[in-house]
Formats: structure tokens, C-alpha cells, sequence
């Protein structure tokens, strides 16, 4: 947990892939997070809404798949 204030100068930098406000507190996704997981030789996997996630973080869905591996679930 970090106080708001940095919380919010880590989405102004870029630093989350996701992050949303719900009842009045913050939740997020930063990239160093999925990245060390990745380094440690283990696979993220992220449950997320992809279309709040690319709307948020200005990025199309062909750039965000040159970055992560996403997938859809089955339905």
C-alpha cells in the first residue's frame, strides 16, 4: 500500500498497466510488478477489463500485444 499521493505520480508516469478508483480507494497493476514476476521465470496472469485498461493508458490493442501477451478468455 502507498499513500494516494504516490500512487497518483505512478499513474501520471506510466507506471501501472491498470488502475482504477472503487469506493473511494485506488487499485492497481504496475508494470515493474508483472515484470519481476516475469523475471522470477513464472507467467502473470492479469484478470483485468482490456477496454478500461487501453481507454486509460492511451495505447491500441496492436501496441498493448507488442508489450504483453494477451488473450481472451473462452467462452
Amino acid at each position: 500500500f502507498v499513500p494516494r499521493e504516490t500512487f497518483l505520480a505512478g499513474v501520471a508516469r506510466g507506471a501501472f498497466i491498470e488502475h482504477a478508483e472503487f469506493s473511494g480507494n485506488l487499485y492497481g497493476t504496475t508494470v515493474q510488478a508483472v515484470k519481476s514476476v516475469g523475471a522470477k521465470g513464472k507467467i502473470c496472469i492479469l484478470d483485468i477489463d482490456m477496454q478500461v485498461c487501453l481507454s486509460r493508458s492511451g495505447l491500441s490493442w496492436e501496441d498493448s500485444q507488442d508489450e504483453f501477451d494477451i488473450s481472451t478468455p473462452a467462452h
